[in-house]
């Protein structure tokens, strides 16, 4: 339909669709909606309805007249004629009324058509009934091709001929081995079943080809066909290839047809269902998957099969009736004949019965307590049922049954007399006439034993052999008291390790209950424990019950932490109740993909606290009371605890164990638990998480709550909250309304770092001198000599150093390389980027160090001690931007793998890093260019983050600074084709953010580029100088000013610092922390004042300056060194007579050798009559230049 609109004095024609044709209805109504729908714009105001069309040009003005916005077409003006619209009355095809109906049917048109041949008041052409194939329905109505019941082929006839292949997988629970995908290969003519079990998809090419080797070498078959679907795993390369090479024909199905390949898909329906039935009845926990698939395989083939007229598969492969009268249910209980380590120990362990194993011909059986499946030969069979009954006299009477075992091993708790305890506290006391609750069984915790009696059954799998007593430094890695030292090769495990370390109180923790109930203390530690396991109860953490048969027991174990403030000094006593997730069993007690909880990066801390400082907001500290208890179980996880021992319960019966309902420390999932609890917490009070960074949350505050951002960073239940001054109180009490918080006042103490504000000059510092303090004395390296730098400059650590002969290694067995080193790594990424490129050239040699690989660790803890007050100080006035420096090493390493490194700065250092790339570099440009792509990466998160967090705080590009003017260049364009084609493109990367404005590559001279540092080891000054303008300084305090010294009450005697020699070797005995170097002896001139300590980085002390000896008498205080006024002049005027006799006697060594010059050059003018001399040069008579850089002269 066509309408008029006035435009401008004339009409505006619009075309209309869809329109619904009244013949008695005398006028035209416009929807207004619809022209909106279609994205046409309304504009109303007093001059009448303005009418736009979607590319924003004006249609038509309509105006209002009594309340209604109309066209009057009556109008006398002959420019607007009297036509208020067009259609067209003819008649339509079918395929019209097919088109106008919504693609209806042709048939149901056809058959709604009355006498007139209208279609429900729609006139149809007779002579156009033509029912043309409609494209559109084609495509929106096609439906698949049915697939046909029959069978179109022939079958088989022969082993062999056609073998049909599918993979099922993955498993959502990984057997033994980490098996989850099952390889089908089916023979079409025996019905023959041969199912692997892989860990991944691409072993099934290797599995194939053994099975047709063996196919061939065994019975001398050649298979001929395999028909299997489209997946990757058979459409490989090598696949491909090795079946044209034997000649094997491939047939293929239709993508998105697996009912072309309905044989392996029944297999997989016909075996899967036996697997489950079989873990169903037995109740076996899921991960038995793989066994009960075998079993079911082996089933499979020696059952009878319909399309095989009722035959096995194994009688119609081999021509003989398979005999099973040797299988049992699958998950009966078994007793298997042990070889005990005490004669009067029982002779058989209850196991579960899980197949046969044909390879070794014998039995699997799986043991509940240990989770292993192992083979044994010797087993008697309890029941043919699955549910465990009462054995009969002939199966047992060649057997022992294992006696019940008693806790006297565990050491007894003596209950402490200071009061009455609440009827719901735990009685602290396990007398010894009294049984335990618990039958002990393998999964019962034995942690807090020093002893494993020999009855004890700690492993009882079978052996072939007697079994042999843990050593002490197995016992240590079960308890959780010991390491391996693989503990600490990645980074990670470093850092983790070691924040928990630097929130501890070293040397003061015990190792167990025992331990903790045999020293001084041991009056708090239960008092802690007491106050651990009313806390649990009043969390309603668990629930009293009997556990099934088939369970897994997970045991529990305190740990004592003695917790510390900023200066290491004890604050409080702390006994926390752990599980022993280790025993968990993954797809029985948790899921692999449910055990992550992220916290903030040490580069978000930085950042907030930073910005907080800068913007001068409140910056507040807390954490969150046993906030893993706020984590509850999901529906569906059962997980139970046995109680440690020497803890009594109050209603806790005989038999009963803990099923849990809060995620209790270390459990697998309790971390992730927690942190969802937090995340759902943090989002009702209006937080948003950053997409950044998922453990720092922020919101956009309103002008009534103070403008600005606030923002909360966590690292598990230790949060930091930043905010202005009036919104920090409304966001403590909405935490507090909904957990148990613990504040900790203005930050001052977050993750093993001291915290410091400057309000004035808008900084905030970080220093980590009580952690350093505390891993100096826990590697004994308190007393070693400082020194200035953390590398020395001029010696090159290389893999030749590394422990060779067995000298070296006797030398190298004791000392705790790794240990040591990973208690470094935690000071290296939180406060010193000065010992950054010390600790990553270090960590290279941690597999095998060497004697020379020890020094210069000890070097760094050397630097450490002098240099342990150094703070890391961030902020500054607003005008601090976020800048970049990278650099790298270049060339100067012999297997020409670069080191390379970044520097990123708020006023200082908020991200640094330093790693050797795994490629090999072919230039300096090149090592500079991959350096500079690493550090685009950083950047560009570091701004995301900052951006989303504080946006329009931060304006592009970021600048970063190199050293190199060929990366520089090659960031920008590929002038330097020729030499750079072999650089991988992903490092080309950096040149997108260049183009796009992101990024300002700028050049910095070598000689203050921070990153520089970070590259190489630099000599002392140097060193001071970049690490200054990091951000590094001193921490000022009185006990780290080197101009102070011990001074007795009376001005005129001597001062001297005594030798170490004069210390105690009872106090402090000789260890592997004593430093080669000589340390030189340390003068002080009485008339001359000690310089003070400059504000940045001064060189270190060489230790503490201890007071001499002193009679009763004297009185020992600090006083700086006075200084007498006659004595400062006595000396100004000996230094100036002392320069004028020096300048005298060289006056007169210039007058001598002045005079013994001419007398000289007069000799030689005596000597040389025949020639002259002009200048420097001489010529003869003949006017031929005799030598020299003289003219001639007549």
């Amino acid at each position: 339909m066509v309408v008029n609109a006035p435009y401008k004095g004339k009409w505006q024609r619009i075309h209309l669709l869809n329109v619904l044709y009244l013949p008695s209805f005398r006028c035209t109504l416009v929807s207004i909606s619809r022209f909106v729908s279609r994205g046409f714009g309304v504009l109303i105001d007093e001059e009448g309805l303005h009418l736009h069309a979607p590319d924003n040009e004006y249609l038509a003005t309509i105006p209002c007249k009594n309340g209604l916005y109309r066209v009057d077409h009556t109008a006398p003006d002959s420019a607007i004629a009297p036509m208020a619209f067009i259609i067209e009355r003819n008649k339509v095809s079918l395929y019209d009324a097919h088109i106008r109906n919504g693609h209806v049917s042709y048939d149901y048109i056809k058959k709604a058509l009355d006498s007139d041949h209208k279609y429900y008041g729609l006139q149809i052409d007779p002579l156009k009934m033509e029912e043309p194939l409609c494209k559109a329905c084609v495509k929106g109505k096609i439906s698949r091709t049915p697939i046909r019941k029959e069978r179109i082929s022939d079958r088989a006839a022969n082993f062999g001929d056609i073998l049909h292949m599918d993979l099922w997988g993955p498993s959502p629970v990984r057997a033994p081995g980490g098996l989850q995908y099952t390889f089908t290969i089916l023979d079409e003519a025996t019905g023959w079943l041969h199912e692997p079990q892989l860990r991944t998809k691409d072993q099934a090419f290797e599995r194939f080809v053994v099975w047709h080797s063996q196919c061939f070498t065994q019975n001398g078959i050649h298979i001929k066909m395999v028909h299997s679907d489209r997946g990757g795993e058979f459409l490989g390369n090598n696949f491909t290839s090795f079946l044209e090479r034997e000649g094997i024909i491939r047939r293929l199905t239709v993508h998105d047809t697996p009912e072309h390949n309905g044989m392996a898909e029944r297999v997989h329906w016909t075996i899967f269902n036996t697997v489950r039935t079989l873990l169903a009845e037995s109740g076996l926990p899921p991960f038995l998957w793989g066994e009960a698939h075998k079993h079911a395989v082996y089933i499979y083939n020696h059952s009878p099969r319909s399309f095989l007229q009722y035959k096995s598969p194994f009688e119609a492969r081999h021509g003989i009736r398979p005999n099973c009268t040797f299988l049992r249910p699958w998950g009966t209980r078994v007793l298997v004949k042990m070889n005990a380590d005490n004669k009067l120990a029982a002779r058989a362990v209850e196991g579960r019965y899980v197949g046969h194993d044909f390879v070794s011909n014998g039995v699997r059986i799986y043991w509940p307590d240990c989770h292993t499946v192992t083979v044994e030969r010797t087993v008697i069979y309890l029941t043919d049922g699955i549910v465990a009954g009462e054995p009969s006299n002939e199966d047992l009477q060649n057997f022992d049954l294992p006696p019940i075992n008693d806790d006297d091993n565990i050491p007894d708790l003596i209950p402490f007399n200071d009061g009455p305890i609440d009827d719901r506290s735990p009685d602290l006391l396990t007398p010894q006439s009294e049984e335990s609750d618990l039958e002990p069984t393998r999964t019962s915790n034995d942690d807090e034993s020093n002893e494993i009696s020999p009855e004890s059954p700690i492993d009882n799998r079978p052996r072939t052999q007697r079994q042999k007593r843990p050593s002490a430094k197995v016992r240590a890695l079960t308890d959780g008291t010991g390491i391996t030292g693989e503990e600490f090769d990645h980074a990670d495990n470093f850092l983790s390790a070691n924040i928990v370390y630097a929130t501890s109180q070293v040397g003061n923790n015990p190792a167990n209950m025992k331990e903790a109930l045999a020293r001084p203390d041991s009056q708090q530690w239960m008092l802690a424990m007491v106050e651990e396991i009313t806390r649990l109860e009043a969390r309603n953490s668990w629930e009293y019950v009997y556990p099934p048969t088939d369970a897994n027991l997970i045991s529990a174990r305190f740990v004592y932490n003695l917790k510390g403030d900023e200066h290491g000094n004890p604050t409080r006593y702390r006994a926390r109740l752990v599980a022993q997730g280790y025993k968990q069993v993954e797809g029985l007690d948790y899921n692999f993909d449910d055990i992550f909880a992220p916290v903030a990066r040490l580069e978000s801390v930085r950042a907030m606290c930073a910005i907080a400082a800068i913007e001068d907001d409140e910056l507040v500290q807390t954490d969150i009371k046993s906030a893993f208890l706020y984590g509850r179980m999901e529906p569906g996880e059962d997980v139970y605890l046995v109680p440690p021992k020497g803890i009594k319960l109050p209603g806790l019966k005989p038999g009963q164990v803990l099923k849990l309902r809060a995620c209790l420390y270390g459990l697998k999932q309790a971390g992730r638990r927690w942190y969802q609890k937090l995340r759902d917490a943090l989002r009702q009070i209006g937080f948003t998480r950053s997409q950044f960074d998922h453990a720092v949350f922020y919101r956009r505050l309103s002008p009534a709550e103070g403008s600005g951002t606030a923002v909360i960073f966590c690292h598990v239940d230790d949060m930091g909250l930043k905010a202005n001054k009036k919104y920090m109180p409304q966001l403590i009490a909405a935490l507090r309304s909904r957990f148990e918080l613990s504040e900790g006042g203005r930050i001052h103490y977050l993750l093993g770092m001291h915290i410091t504000r400057d309000r004035e000059k808008r900084t905030i510092s970080f220093s980590q001198s009580a952690y350093i303090n505390r891993i100096l004395t826990r590697y004994r390296f308190d007393e070693v000599r400082t020194v200035t730098t953390p590398m020395d400059p001029n010696v090159a650590l290389s893999k030749e150093q590394c422990a060779i002969s067995e000298r070296q290694k006797e030398e190298m067995k004791d000392k705790p390389y790794r240990e040591a080193l990973g208690a470094l790594m935690y000071a290296s990424v939180g406060t010193r980027p000065d010992i950054t490129y010390a600790v990553s050239t270090l960590a290279k040699f941690s597999q095998n160090p060497g004697p020379t690989h020890w020094t210069a660790l000890k070097r760094v803890f050397a630097y450490l001690r002098g240099t342990q007050h150094y703070t890391l100080t961030l902020g500054g006035d607003s005008s601090e931007v976020l800048t970049g420096y990278c650099n790298s090493d270049g060339m100067s390493r012999p297997d020409r793998h670069p080191i390379a490194a970044y520097v990123f700065t708020i006023g200082g250092a908020i991200s640094w890093s330093s790693k050797r790339q795994d490629i090999v570099c072919l230039s300096t440009t090149e090592a500079e260019y991959i350096a500079l792509t690493h550090a685009a990466k950083e950047a560009i998160w570091l701004y995301h983050l900052l951006d989303e967090v504080f946006p329009e705080r931060f304006k592009l590009p970021i600048t970063v600074y190199s050293d190199n003017q060929g990366a520089i260049a090659l960031s920008k364009d590929d002038r330097f084709h020729t030499r750079t084609k072999h650089i991988d493109i992903r490092f080309h990367f950096v040149r997108q953010y260049v183009e796009d404005g992101t990024l300002n590559i700028t050049y910095l001279p070598t000689d203050r580029m921070l990153a520089d540092a970070l590259t190489k080891a630099l000599p002392g000054p140097q060193l001071r100088k970049l690490a200054g303008a990091i951000g590094i300084q001193t921490y000022k305090t009185q006990a780290n000013c080197a101009f102070l010294v011990s001074m007795p009450s009376r001005p005129t005697q001597r001062y001297h610092q005594p030798s170490l020699s004069s210390r105690s070797d009872a106090a402090n005995p000789p260890s592997y922390n004593s430093y080669s170097r000589r340390r030189p002896r340390q003068r002080y001139h009485p008339f001359v004042a000690q310089p003070t300590l400059p504000e940045q980085l001064p060189i270190p002390t060489r230790g503490p300056i201890r007071p001499t000896t002193t009679t009763p008498r004297q009185t020992q205080a600090w006083y700086p060194i006075p200084i007498s006024p006659a004595k400062t002049m006595s000396t100004i005027a000996f230094m100036g007579l002392a320069i004028l006799t020096i300048t005298a006697i060289i006056c007169l060594h210039a007058y001598v050798l002045t005079k013994f010059m001419l007398l000289m050059n007069q000799i030689v003018k005596g000597s040389q009559a025949s020639t002259y001399n002009s200048g420097w040069g001489s010529y003869d008579n003949n006017n031929n230049n005799a030598g020299g850089w003289g003219n001639t002269g007549n």
